[in-house]
């Protein structure tokens, strides 16, 4: 899989919507009638627009050694899973800072008694006011086609696409896949999933550290000059996957689904020293493939309130030392209309991880940027205000702490604006 999906609009726009995402999210707002719901027989357009304003108290998305003792950052410097900082090189610190964020997403769907097709498209931007480098500019694009063989019988086939771009070029990562779909609605409100494709994810990691000087080596090169230090790693992989669920409708408000997902992952390694460094990059030929296995069970409870736990047991077997891991994951939705028009929506998700050989290495299952792969707990508000306008508001709290050993990631993010519905 290339490193890059060309799918995307150049990078340099990011500058562009940074500046004037808040003027096109306005006009859009004091002219909503130029962006109404679109049905036209068996077509149909959805339009969602947002903008925010709000704080972050971690902007780097740096991991930290001990919370009540440190604010040093010493993800780079683990080795054998102790922590050290060598000294000499001055650890980074978390920031905080305020920003605007801004998205849109548009869906276009056809539906008739045979076919069914559905294109979704989502951008969205953020842009720091301190540390504008931390910018970014997101993007994803998914398509799903069904035909209806039989009544109870449906054939499909889906793609997606998505890509993080950053001021930086730091922690940015692409990933597409494609799979086929079959469904068979039983009678007695059974139902029978099954889905066959491949994916493919490729991160880009460049984190540049302060050039230093060590004492004492001032005669000997290079030691007398002053170093670059950088964190360049590249990974890639890809590989074929496999999903079959069975969900039964027990009564109109309750729904269970058991579900089962294997996956292959060949991956590829790459270190890129610093962009000015006399060095060439570094290629890990060593061949590796992941393989992963989960195990999930879903319910789901909707009157008056909606309520939906999920349960999954997660297994990955690496030839890497220190990437296999035993891991539970519980996910929590519950959304329910309160006094004033105001609905609350809570999402929580706990994430347990065990590695066979008690610690992890690379820390590639730990990405930060990866919400999927921590602790999350986030509360939403939502009010209409004036038709499809509507005031949201929402705290999100992100942790790694009860899987990353010794090293804890915190974060906590602060939102208020406004989105257009339609």
């Amino acid at each position: 899989m290339p490193e890059h999906l060309n799918l995307f609009l150049p990078f340099r726009s990011l500058r562009i919507l940074g500046h004037f995402g808040w003027l096109f999210v306005f006009f859009l707002f004091l002219f909503p009638n130029t962006a109404s719901a679109w049905q036209w027989g068996s077509w149909k357009l959805k339009l969602q627009l947002h903008v925010r304003m709000g704080y972050d108290d971690n902007v780097r998305r740096l991991t930290i050694l001990n919370p009540q003792e440190s604010t040093s950052t010493l993800h780079w410097a683990r080795l054998d899973g102790v922590v050290s900082v060598p000294e000499g090189i001055p650890p980074a610190s978390i920031q905080q800072d305020g920003l605007h964020q801004w998205g849109g997403l548009v869906t276009l769907r056809y539906a008739d008694a045979k076919h069914i097709w559905s294109l979704l498209y989502g951008i969205g931007g953020k842009v720091f006011f301190q540390y504008r480098d931390e910018s970014a500019l997101a993007q994803k694009v998914e398509t799903q086609y069904y035909y209806r063989i039989h009544r109870r019988l449906l054939l499909g086939v889906t793609a997606q696409g998505a890509d993080n771009r950053r001021l930086n070029q730091s922690r940015e990562y692409s990933f597409a896949s494609a799979q086929a779909v079959l469904m068979w609605f039983a009678p007695q409100g059974w139902l029978l999933s099954a889905r066959a494709g491949y994916n493919g994810f490729a991160f880009r990691h460049l984190e540049a550290f302060p050039e230093i000087q060590l004492d004492g080596f001032s005669d000997i090169a290079p030691m007398g000059v002053p170093l670059k230090i950088s964190d360049g790693n590249r990974f890639t992989y890809h590989g074929d996957i496999y999903h079959v669920s069975v969900r039964k409708q027990f009564h109109r408000i309750f729904r269970a689904q058991i579900s089962y997902d294997f996956a292959r992952l060949f991956y590829r390694f790459r270190f890129d020293p610093p962009v000015d460094a006399d060095s060439q990059p570094i290629a890990y030929t060593l061949p590796r493939t992941d393989y992963s296995h989960q195990v999930g069970l879903t319910m789901r409870f909707l009157y008056v309130v909606l309520v939906e736990l999920s349960y999954f047991f997660d297994y990955l077997d690496s030839p890497s030392y220190g990437e296999s891991f035993l891991g539970h994951r519980i996910n929590l939705l519950t959304a329910l209309e309160l006094p004033w028009q105001i609905t609350l929506v809570l999402q929580a998700q706990l994430l347990f991880r065990f590695f066979r050989n008690g610690l992890t290495l690379n820390n590639l299952l730990q990405q930060a940027d990866n919400d999927a792969n921590l602790t999350t707990v986030t509360v939403r508000l939502s009010r209409p205000i004036a038709g499809p306008l509507h005031l949201d508001l929402r705290y999100s709290f992100y942790t790694n702490r009860f899987s990353a050993g010794g090293l804890q990631y915190l974060r906590n993010l602060f939102m208020a604006g406004v989105s257009l519905r339609f």
